[in-house]
């Protein structure tokens, strides 16, 4: 899910939800949510996927280890 975050975040689409202009919003949208589909299937999506469940295992392990 995080990952998929940074990748909605990365590829324009957050900002294009925050904006007010439906005349730029159109043809923003399509740009980002195109960009997105590319990063969601790229190298770049699956490093970061294995980034954070690394980073949630070492939490976890971190958790457990103080107890």
């Amino acid at each position: 899910m995080l990952a998929d975050l940074q990748i909605f975040r990365e590829s324009g689409l957050a900002a294009v939800d925050r904006t007010e202009d439906t005349s730029l919003e159109i043809n923003q949208r399509a740009t980002a949510q195109a960009r997105y589909a590319a990063l969601k299937s790229s190298p770049r999506y699956a490093a970061l996927v294995q980034k954070f469940e690394a980073r949630q295992a070492g939490a976890v392990n971190e958790g457990v280890a103080a107890r």
